[in-house]
């Protein structure tokens, strides 16, 4: 086991400096890219209790999250621009630093580097605050989850998983790490709490029993748009070999094959490595997920911060940042951070394959 990251009183100030200087180019330079993906989520807000949420006029208003997931918005729906946007971010910001205190407690960090770690990220500010994107609200509780995994506590880790359905393909990773090591008493309060989604659900639609059926008929329809328009920020190995022109039916197939070979490890590491890897590897498996998704790379940054031994530690810390504010940019033909994100899965579960049982004991 490598020790934790310590810092001297020197090298802390020069690596905050550092960071806040890499979080405010990132503020200001995507500043300019404007509020489009936040007045969708106004929209949102103004409709939801009427079917008019899963039945847009336009194309381009189609809401990819659950009917319920509209009702966070239904406040900031009755407050007049930017207040609107002012108070979402007031929350995401808050979020995102919650985030980094929890996750100095997880890693024995100094919580004011844990914080800076977090808005330094580039997929936090430049993909996710500076649009209203609430990708930050994600990291929050997926960090609360894998604290839940570190103490073992079954509403910790249960309850957080259940809030994160508010968007499914967040949740799924964390999900499938409970079933494979077997966390029946967690899935119980998971499957509970998904039922609750759905019935509010019912209520967000305009009281519409079936609407997983325009849901999806809605998501189907809207994606193809959608790959085309913004591919180029796609983090997912399901995306990029759709724009390679892989068929449907394959691609399913490698993402069945690599599932169940990264079910091995997670099965057999510490909880909370198997949490920080599933939440990687659930970005470089899942079917959308766009450079503000990249947040979820976060708790295997600070993984690799507080586990992976010298020079290799710093190395990949700092080309991570490096990589990190290029996201969801369209500068490239693919997204920076995407092989590192499917990369760094990959090389995850090469490493933990066979060793396994020699992973860190749990926390």
């Amino acid at each position: 086991m490598v020790s934790p990251l310590r810092l001297s009183p020197e090298r802390f100030r020069l690596w905050s400096w550092a960071l806040i200087v890499v979080g405010a180019v990132q503020i200001a330079v995507a500043w300019r890219r404007g509020l489009s993906d936040w007045r969708g989520f106004v929209d949102a807000g103004r409709h939801v209790g009427t079917a008019a949420l899963l039945h847009p006029r336009d194309m381009g208003d189609v809401w990819a999250y659950p009917p319920a997931t509209a009702w966070l918005y239904a406040p900031f729906a009755h407050l007049a621009p930017p207040l609107d946007f002012a108070a979402n971010e007031v929350f995401l910001f808050a979020c995102a630093i919650g985030a980094g205190l929890i996750a100095a407690q997880v890693f024995a960090l100094r919580r004011e580097a844990a914080i800076l770690m977090v808005l330094a990220w580039g997929p936090v500010t430049s993909a996710a605050l500076v649009i209203g994107q609430n990708s930050p609200l994600g990291l929050l509780l997926a960090m609360v989850a894998i604290l839940g995994f570190s103490c073992g506590s079954v509403p910790l880790s249960a309850i957080p998983i259940g809030l994160l359905l508010y968007k499914p393909t967040y949740a799924l990773p964390l999900i499938a790490v409970l079933l494979v090591r077997g966390r029946l008493r967690e899935l119980s309060i998971v499957a509970l709490m998904a039922a609750l989604w759905y019935l509010v659900s019912v209520a967000a639609a305009g009281g519409d029993w079936m609407w997983p059926s325009a849901w999806l008929h809605e998501i189907a329809a809207y994606q193809g748009a959608e790959l085309g328009k913004n591919g180029a920020k796609a983090l997912d190995l399901p995306v990029l070999l759709r724009r390679a022109g892989v068929g449907v039916p394959a691609i399913a197939a490698v993402v069945a094959v690599a599932a169940s070979l990264a079910a091995v490890p997670l099965r057999r590491v510490a909880a909370v490595e198997a949490g920080c890897a599933a939440c990687l590897i659930g970005l470089a498996l899942s079917p959308h997920a766009w450079g503000y998704d990249g947040v979820l790379a976060l708790p295997m940054v600070f993984f690799a911060a507080t586990h992976l031994p010298e020079p290799h530690r710093t190395r990949w810390l700092v080309l991570a940042y490096l990589i990190a504010p290029l996201t969801d940019l369209k500068l490239l033909p693919i997204d920076p951070l995407a092989p590192f994100v499917i990369g760094g899965s990959l090389a995850w579960v090469i490493i933990r394959w066979p060793k396994g049982q020699r992973a860190l004991p749990a926390r």
